[in-house]
């Protein structure tokens, strides 16, 4: 008697712990994405000259393939998968518990820089237990770019052999600030760069303008920009 409780008890025992096997491979679906590579297409250039500004259209040149870092991110914030390459997950999805998740795709750094532009974008997706979900992301720029040109005549520099420009984001002591020259030493930039800043709290930009003669005499100019957004390129 004892014998057959015992066999029905490991029976019982082996049909729940298969039932809890299955629940929890039943529980997984999997994830592709698919990020936009039309990257070029909300950059609003504007300058004083023009007043208005002008949308680029982004079918010049398209420039080399934009590789973004996915990651997948819980209701409760925990980072279940990250892929360093958007590729791989278009072609090779990725296995994750019922649940949503917010989709990120991000490509550049935090920070101010020269030619350092950050795209980034995401989207929101519910994965269901045995099936395959998709999600496209349009990434956008999410800097603010400056950028400056001078003449190139050999008849201004004979009058001004040294130029440069200081620019600010923002009115915090913290600022970053970026200084194109003529003469760019390091960490500067030269006037055929472009300088890219996190919007600012203010959405200030700050500029000073320097000029030396061939007298050796020093002059300045200041202004501003207000009301900076991402995805605007003054010049």
């Amino acid at each position: 008697m004892r014998n057959i409780l015992y066999r029905i008890v490991l029976i019982l025992l082996s049909i729940a712990a298969f039932s809890c096997t299955q629940k929890e491979v039943d529980e997984y679906g999997y994830l592709s994405v698919s990020v936009s590579e039309e990257i070029d297409a909300d950059i609003v250039v504007k300058s004083e000259a023009e007043g208005e500004g002008t949308e680029s259209d982004g079918g010049e040149d398209a420039g080399p393939e934009v590789i973004y870092s996915i990651k997948v991110v819980d209701s409760e914030g925990k980072v279940d998968a990250e892929v360093a390459d958007h590729r791989t997950i278009e072609t090779t999805p990725v296995s994750l518990l019922m649940g949503r998740y917010d989709v990120i795709a991000s490509n550049g750094e935090e920070g101010s820089g020269f030619n350092s532009p950050r795209w980034g974008g995401e989207n929101s997706v519910r994965i269901w237990a045995d099936q395959q979900a998709s999600v496209d992301i349009t990434c956008t720029m999410k800097k603010v770019m400056f950028s400056v040109s001078f003449p190139e005549d050999d008849e201004f520099k004979s009058k001004f052999p040294s130029y440069s420009l200081s620019v600010r984001a923002g009115e915090s002591e913290d600022a970053d600030v970026l200084v194109f020259s003529n003469s760019p030493k390091e960490g500067e930039g030269s006037f055929s760069d472009v300088a890219y800043f996190e919007v600012p709290s203010d959405r200030k930009i700050i500029y000073t303008l320097y000029v030396t003669n061939a007298d050796g005499v020093q002059y300045s100019s200041a202004g501003q920009v207000e009301q900076v957004s991402a995805a605007e390129h003054y010049h």
